[in-house]
């Protein structure tokens, strides 16, 4: 479950985003698809967000929307789903939240609308925050003829008690002997500030932790960089279980300690097999140029390319290819557009079709300025995992998902611009996202997840090294 995050502190401006509009274009016409509106407080925190359909008129028609009362620390209070049905608007979901005297997130309840009134639905508990505001224990529940119902749990233990994750644990409830049975578990030892070998574990027959698999992080110590990540599996099938080899990720580096190459290898008959790499190039700015992507079949074979343009510091262009054999296809070009802020106010994708480009996409961007507190992050949760920290070249969330769902990553400077953004699909379980993040100066920044279902958010800070 994601939950929110807020920033405090020195006062600065910051500008955020108030409406945003996608359009695509057929027969000739562009022709609106779908956009959001954004209301703030006076401390830039989200209160309102409303989706509109464009219809065969282009008129737009109102569609769905998030209401979220907050208290003075501009935390949610309350957040309500309305749809609406043509002539009004009808209530859908609400979530309400429960803090403790820290300001710690206890208990979030889930409520769906029956016509007439809200019935409890769901709700989540959190227990045994620690000094740096990292709950222990997260159960969900489901409420049943008035009951609740347990359904998971996920504990988490902690390196000295502080902020670093060291063990979670994923239990389901066994109705039937009303018992909680355990699921899956990991524990991580680390590197300095960065997970140097993350350890999987299954139950088995007798209900007891069996390792399964690790993945281990090797990194160089000056610079600190991650210069190897390593998939290993437990075999048991021998006298004596070993550690076997499955694949690994070799990462090299510019004299700028940007990341140059990903060599992705498979582990067979004993040794190391090529299977994937991916290269990145970069101009006397080391701002990235270029990043393709190849695959071996019977030889390094192109698969996807991409090139981008600059104006200062602001991408304006952006060619993507499909590989062809040892040859690339032009395929899409995107252009972007920015206000005198920097801020991203237009893009446009078009489609090559071997001649000329035909338009296909296009987005606007509108922004108001606020003057805020400088973005320190007050977490509510600890949904992801954020590797390695300080980075010089990407970085690595590891993602516990409760259900599949559509999410949009933020990496945001200290001033509160968007540095980058992109989407991402989750699946319920784990999930792993790599974000490159060459193109960052050096600094602090943060890495901001929001559902893209809810609207909720939360954040992590980490380090960027050149």
């Amino acid at each position: 479950m994601l939950a929110c995050s807020y920033f405090s502190n020195a006062q600065i401006t910051v500008y955020k985003k108030i409406a945003q509009r996608h359009d695509d274009y057929a027969n000739n016409n562009w022709r609106g698809q779908d956009s959001i509106l954004f209301a703030y407080n006076t401390d830039a925190a989200l209160t309102n967000l409303t989706a509109l359909k464009g219809d065969s008129n282009n008129g737009w028609n109102n569609y769905y929307k998030y209401s979220y009362v907050l208290n003075a620390l501009d935390k949610v209070l309350v957040q309500t789903r309305e749809n609406w049905n043509g002539t009004s608007w009808v209530n859908n979901t609400r979530y309400t939240y429960t803090y403790d005297v820290n300001g710690d997130n206890s208990l979030i309840e889930y409520h769906t609308w029956n016509g007439s009134t809200w019935n409890a639905a769901g709700q989540i508990t959190y227990t045994g925050y620690n000094a740096s505001h990292k709950f222990q224990d997260e159960i969900a529940y489901v409420n049943s003829a008035g009951n609740w119902v347990p359904l998971s749990k996920n504990h988490h233990e902690y390196v000295n008690n502080a902020d670093k994750i060291n063990v979670l644990e994923k239990y389901f409830w066994n109705s039937s002997t009303a018992t909680w049975t355990k699921n899956e578990r990991y524990y991580y030892n680390y590197n300095l500030d960065s997970i140097s070998i993350a350890t999987r574990s299954l139950p088995d027959t007798n209900q007891a932790w069996a390792t399964v698999t690790r993945v281990m992080y090797n990194y160089s110590t000056t610079p600190f960089l991650l210069n190897e990540t390593v998939n290993q599996k437990w075999d048991t099938s021998l006298v004596t279980p070993i550690w076997v080899n499955t694949s690994r990720i070799v990462n090299t580096y510019t004299a700028s300690n940007l990341i140059q190459k990903n060599l992705t290898e498979l582990y067979v008959n004993g040794a190391w097999n090529a299977s994937a790499r991916n290269t990145y190039t970069y101009n006397a700015s080391d701002k990235l140029i270029e990043y393709y992507t190849e695959l071996v079949n019977n030889g390094w074979q192109n698969n996807a390319r991409k090139t981008y343009a600059y104006t200062s510091n602001n991408i304006t262009e952006e060619l993507q290819y499909i590989g062809n054999g040892n040859s690339w296809d032009l395929d899409k070009k995107i252009n972007y557009d920015y206000d005198m802020q920097d801020n991203n106010i237009y893009k446009e994708q078009n489609q090559y079709t071997g001649a000329n480009y035909l338009p296909l996409t296009r987005d606007f961007y509108y922004y108001n300025m606020f003057v805020v507190g400088i973005p320190i992050v007050s977490d509510v949760k600890n949904s992801f995992v954020l590797y390695p920290n300080p980075s010089s070249n990407q970085i690595h969330i590891e993602y516990t998902a409760e259900k599949n769902k559509h999410i949009a990553v933020h990496i945001i400077d200290q001033i509160g611009k968007e540095k980058i953004f992109m989407t991402q699909p989750l699946f319920t379980g784990q999930n792993n996202i790599s974000i490159p993040c060459e193109t960052l100066a050096a600094g602090t920044y943060y890495v901001q997840i929001t559902s893209l279902e809810t609207g909720l958010s939360q954040t992590e800070k980490f380090q960027m090294l050149k």
